[in-house]
């Protein structure tokens, strides 16, 4: 009974894990619990041997349920160490239908559209707002959405997120 509460708990921690970093979670379960349950059966059949069958079932355990645990271990460290997706877990995704942007334009989402992809509504662009007297500042890039300034080696502006290229 004990053995059914760890599996399940390392289910839970490994599905947690996944979607953390951005992947469906049921095949990491799926590998959880065949880790599990195989490398159980290989211990097993290693107490066995080892042991002979004259020493009884409980001898055989102790050395069976030590190697489900590593089953259990390394597929904890496979769902850790996955490389990141994009999948979002759905029920982590709120879905206003309209939102003000960084830059107080509208920003309007789509409910059947996952929240990492909502865009921003593209706006006219702005002139940089300068100080009197003072000319570009070198090395500097102004955002044509918002005139924010940012680095010359920026892809994306600092202040309001759109791609400045």
């Amino acid at each position: 009974m004990l053995e059914i509460f760890a599996i399940i708990s390392l289910c839970r921690v490994n599905k947690n894990n996944a979607i953390k970093n951005g992947r469906r979670p049921g095949g990491f379960i799926a590998l959880t619990i065949i880790l599990w349950v195989v490398f159980e059966l290989i211990g097993t059949v290693a107490g066995y041997i080892i042991l002979g069958s004259d020493n009884g079932y409980l001898a055989v355990m102790l050395i069976a349920l030590p190697c489900a645990a590593l089953g259990g271990l390394i597929s904890f460290l496979i769902t850790k160490n996955v490389s990141p997706g994009n999948y979002v877990d759905p029920s982590m995704i709120h879905r206003p239908v309209v939102t003000v942007g960084p830059n107080g334009t509208p920003v309007y989402q789509d409910p059947n559209v996952p929240a990492y992809m909502y865009q921003q509504v593209p706006v006219q662009p702005v002139q940089p707002v300068m100080q009197q007297g003072a000319g570009p500042v070198t090395g500097t890039r102004y955002c044509k959405y918002c005139g924010a300034p940012n680095k010359s080696t920026s892809k994306f502006c600092e202040s309001c997120g759109q791609n400045i290229g």
